[in-house]
């Protein structure tokens, strides 16, 4: 028999443990890069079991595969944070993308000989590719996760991207505008990749912080082509023709991300979806768009979507021809103005996904549809009042207040959407983002057939009687705006929850080290 002395230590029987587990989910040892560095012992946050990390910078839920229940923004540790920034820069970069074209639709109208309505058709191409491409790109986040969905979407719009300098006719416009229609749809990746993530109790504001970050992509692009690399090629070249030349770097750029993303992040909390697979740590949905279709809070909240993000999609193509034909303002001086609606995704979506959490946090679901109620009419009531704006000095200040109420009530529906039905959270998405672009097809439709303000008070009163929605938005197990009953015990049931987690934590190091002790007193065998 071999003597006691040989029997393992505590500490040898402890790694032994957690390094088998490693490598049962993954096939490979962890490298030191791919843990979380332990700063301090309130930094540890211990992972359930077969993880593809041993433990978190972030408090998680174990019951719900390791989701953060918080959000640290000074943080990019994987997965939760790392995650949560790959699919920031990636949204960002195809939503810079998507809109590359829009400061420079008056110059290449007036090169191409094209009339507004042309160009106004040739947005709704570009419309119209996301729509069909988000009919695509959501189940597939459900069966291979966001993180390859959203890198083969980068790398395929940046081809027409790149392209569209050639452009020499308006079918060329419609043709490579509806080819990087395809870089919307990254919006349904960036929101599902955030369920996959964190928990419910804060979705709200990580889909919202992602989203609003994300779109500011459409901003910064308006201020870095138009006003920016466009002015200087054509002073250091004196070539009337240099807008066709800066479309290349949003092009680089995203495949670039692309290639980082697929590199340097993860799936979900326990890895990659064909770890998750193979080792049974994950439920197999194999959804298709079928699955969410049959949801009714799905279209409802579609259609409120359509009156909000649906307006974003309208004013990032339309502000600059806006400014440029009732102002008379100059291209980089058109895209500099048309720029501020997207730059106030920097805060005011987030804002509104951070209200509906705090809302949640009171009165549950009956303080998410209540707060998306109050933004949209409010949003609407400011669109009405941005179309009377005469002078640039009125119009800038209510651009400001009509893009942040916009943003805060995207930010305020996407803090309800993944409640609908997380067994197919992709769907889900896919068709509540669905709704956002073809409102802004038939937003576009009203300013091809409309005059500015006539098109501003449609879209307005729309928005406004789009609130009705949020009275028939009945989700199981939760509140309704006309009953609140159920969201008190949705509370104090999520309130226990939160509130034993910590304990539970400390009871797991504590079971952890008493089986330790147990296996160190274990005999060897014969």
């Amino acid at each position: 028999m071999a003597s006691a002395s040989a029997s393992p230590t505590a500490e040898e029987t402890a790694a032994s443990r957690a390094e088998s587990s490693r490598e049962v989910l993954s096939g490979e040892r962890l490298t030191a890069a791919e843990t979380v560095p332990i700063a301090s012992a309130n930094s540890i946050h211990l992972s359930s079991i077969l993880p593809r990390y041993s433990n978190y910078n972030v408090r998680v839920d174990k019951d719900r595969s390791d989701r953060a229940l918080e959000i640290r923004l000074l943080s990019s540790q994987r997965p939760h944070m790392r995650a949560f920034y790959c699919a920031t820069i990636s949204f960002f970069a195809a939503f810079g993308m998507w809109f590359s074209v829009s400061p420079f639709l008056g110059i290449i109208g007036e090169e191409l000989s094209l009339s507004r309505s042309q160009l106004w058709l040739s947005t709704i191409c570009s419309d119209v590719a996301t729509i069909l491409s988000r009919f695509v790109v959501g189940p597939a986040c459900d069966v291979y996760g966001a993180r390859l969905p959203m890198a083969v979407v980068l790398i395929l719009s940046s081809i027409p991207t790149a392209l569209t300098g050639t452009v020499r006719s308006f079918a060329g416009l419609c043709a490579v505008r509806f080819g990087i229609g395809i870089a919307g749809s990254a919006f349904v990746m960036a929101q599902y990749w955030m369920g996959q993530m964190f928990c419910q109790e804060i979705i709200g504001t990580a889909n919202a912080i992602v989203a609003g970050w994300g779109n500011l992509g459409g901003g910064v692009i308006q201020v870095l082509l138009g006003t920016g690399l466009y002015p200087f090629l054509k002073e250091a070249s004196g070539n009337d023709e240099a807008w066709r030349f800066v479309f290349v770097v949003p092009a680089v750029f995203a495949i670039a991300v692309a290639i980082v993303i697929v590199k340097s992040s993860d799936d979900a909390p326990l890895g990659y979806y064909r770890e998750m697979k193979r080792n049974g740590t994950m439920d197999l949905h194999h959804s298709t768009m079928m699955s969410g279709t049959t949801s009714r809070n799905a279209w409802l909240l579609a259609v409120a979507y359509a009156c909000s993000f649906g307006v974003e999609i309208t004013f990032n193509n339309a502000a600059s021809l806006y400014f440029r034909d009732e102002f008379g303002a100059s291209t980089s001086s058109a895209a500099a103005l048309a720029s501020i609606f997207g730059l106030t995704n920097l805060y005011a979506r987030a804002c509104g996904g951070i209200v509906s959490d705090r809302m949640n946090q009171h009165w549950g679901m009956w303080g998410r549809l209540s707060w998306g109620c109050i933004a949209i009419v409010i949003q609407g009531a400011s669109i009405i009042a941005f179309g009377y704006a005469d002078t640039l000095t009125s119009a800038v200040p209510l651009l400001i207040l009509l893009s942040s109420c916009v943003n805060a009530t995207e930010g305020a529906i996407f803090g309800i959407v993944p409640y609908v039905n997380p067994a197919v959270a992709g769907s889900i998405a896919g068709i509540v983002g669905l709704g956002g672009n073809v409102g802004g097809v038939c937003f576009a439709l009203a300013f091809h057939s409309l005059s500015y303000l006539q098109a501003f008070k449609v879209m307005g009163a729309v928005a406004m009687a789009s609130s009705a929605i949020f009275f028939f938005v009945d989700i199981p197990g939760h509140a309704t705006l006309t009953s609140r009953s159920k969201s008190l015990k949705a509370i104090n049931a999520r309130r226990e929850t939160t509130e034993r987690l910590p304990m539970d934590q400390d009871e797991d190091r504590i079971q952890e080290s008493r089986r330790s002790k147990d296996d160190a007193t274990i005999p060897a065998a014969v």
